[in-house]
């Protein structure tokens, strides 16, 4: 607070309004002098803060409302300021000024986030299936598990949506506890069907800083004694977030014998460090490099380099988005192992999955008639 103050021009006053949250009132009205004075704070914090002998680094996060344009009252102000404030930091820009789409974004969120604590009240949610398939043989490998939030009307709420706001509180630690016992009860249903899978399902950054995340995780694997073997994808963006907790989470859960996948690999911006120092035994290519591999020399590239690279890792690839046969052919003809999407399947609620199976053994039987 005291380094901000004595940059900041005569007509600011500075409030700490507690915690790590300060509030500037300043008369300037014009936008330049307003940006200056903005970037004087950021300035203000540039040089690092020695504090015990340790140098800290500290920015901030700006949001500005106006007295009286956009409210007339002190409470009102604070309160557009911090959502502005909320705003700039999720952007990572140097300011936000208020206004009324961000109340009505942060209205939906608040509205998403009560209904969603509903739906997991009363497990209103669904999990479907999505089939991954092995590309040697074109034969079933496993499914990936994919939770839907069905609306009154029949519609569904799309994943984008809710998981987002979720992973933003702990609801998300609640959604993966659902999703575990849904897989739990679902390992049933692929056992009885006479299928041994692998049953993929997503972990995330929120996941990974459970501390009940292990035995939870041990829990699954261990108590599947069936021919279903069960796969944790995670991002490399959660797994960045704090490398030496999932290192040492992913350790405990790999000796229980669970498997890892690494997901949307590529998107991310520390791959290779990740493949070297965490148990990753799968790369999944992230589905914006696959479809445009017949035109796009450089995604072309990229793809053969990943699955490179994943035989010298001895992880196995799998291929997301797949939407075409000329591109599962070319993933096979390039030594992908694995492959998913619209071209295969779409996701598929569990109890369709014997019709499923029933459709690609009678597609299979024709294919070999075909072949002789």
């Amino acid at each position: 607070g005291k380094n901000i103050s004595e940059h900041l021009p005569d007509d600011a006053q500075l409030f700490r309004l507690g915690g790590d949250e300060f509030a500037v009132i300043v008369t300037q009205v014009e936008l330049e002098p307003l940006q200056h004075t903005i970037n004087t704070i950021h300035l203000a914090l540039e040089s690092a803060f020695c504090i015990e002998n340790y140098d800290l680094l500290v920015g901030a996060s700006i949001g500005l409302s106006h007295f009286p344009i956009l409210a007339n009252e002190i409470g009102l102000l604070l309160q557009q300021a911090d959502i502005a404030m909320y705003s700039s930091k999720k952007l990572a820009t140097l300011y936000t000024i208020y206004d009324l789409t961000l109340e009505n974004n942060a209205a939906e969120k608040m509205n998403i986030s009560a209904s969603l604590k509903r739906a997991i009240e009363q497990q209103e949610f669904e999990l479907w299936y999505q089939p991954i398939i092995n590309l040697r043989n074109n034969r079933l490998y496993g499914v990936e598990a994919l939770i839907r939030w069905p609306r009154p009307d029949g519609s569904y709420t799309p994943p984008s949506v809710f998981i987002h706001i979720a992973e933003q509180t702990t609801l998300i630690n609640q959604i993966t506890d659902w999703v575990m016992q849904q897989v739990a009860k679902d390992v049933e249903h692929f056992e009885s069907l006479g299928l041994s899978l692998c049953i993929h399902l997503n972990l995330s950054a929120k996941d990974l800083q459970d501390p009940n995340l292990v035995n939870k995780s041990i829990s699954l694997v261990k108590g599947n004694h069936s021919s279903q073997k069960i796969m944790f994808e995670i991002t490399e963006s959660a797994m960045m977030t704090n490398v030496e907790q999932a290192k040492g989470a992913m350790a405990q859960i790999t000796a229980a014998g669970g498997t890892f996948s690494i997901d949307d690999f590529g998107t991310g911006f520390s791959s290779l460090e990740l493949l070297r120092d965490l148990p990753v035994t799968q790369i999944k290519i992230d589905g914006s490099f696959i479809n445009s591999i017949h035109h796009s020399d450089a995604d072309l590239a990229i793809v053969k380099s990943v699955i490179f690279l994943s035989k010298h890792l001895k992880c196995n690839v799998v291929a997301e988005g797949v939407e075409r046969s000329a591109t599962a052919t070319l993933l096979a003809s390039l030594g992908c192992d694995l492959a998913q999407g619209y071209y295969y399947s779409k996701p598929i609620p569990i109890s369709s999955f014997a019709n499923y199976i029933q459709e690609q053994q009678s597609v299979s039987a024709v294919a070999n008639q075909n072949s002789f």
